[in-house]
């Protein structure tokens, strides 16, 4: 559902149906349904030009996904915060994300 509200543009609806996907995630103990969710978040506030509340959504993300070990996930986000960080004008720490990814991508075969 969310998907579909921020397809029609509405962003908000679609953050709002995310907030209440991750009060679910953390009733049932989702920790993985926790970290897609605050990715997707990250995403979306990305689209509405606030960076640092993606950067924000994307480093709890990160958190969960270290934490379970979802290396792949991982990887996804280093390089979505890597974008954000270009954006922004710091390419050193965006070199730095993007680098970071690459190495888990070639560790896992998916380059």
């Amino acid at each position: 559902m969310a998907d579909l509200k921020a397809q029609q543009g509405d962003i908000e609806g679609a953050i709002a149906l995310y907030n209440q996907s991750l009060q679910i995630n953390d009733s049932i103990n989702n920790v993985g349904g926790k970290a897609g969710t605050l990715h997707q978040i990250a995403y979306l506030k990305a689209q509405q030009g606030d960076t640092e509340g993606a950067i924000a959504f994307y480093n709890q993300s990160l958190q969960i996904k270290e934490s379970i070990n979802d290396v792949g996930g991982k990887a996804t986000t280093l390089n979505n915060m890597a974008l954000l960080k270009a954006q922004q004008g710091d390419t050193e720490g965006a070199i730095t994300l993007y680098n970071q990814s690459l190495q888990i991508k070639e560790s896992i075969n998916v380059v």
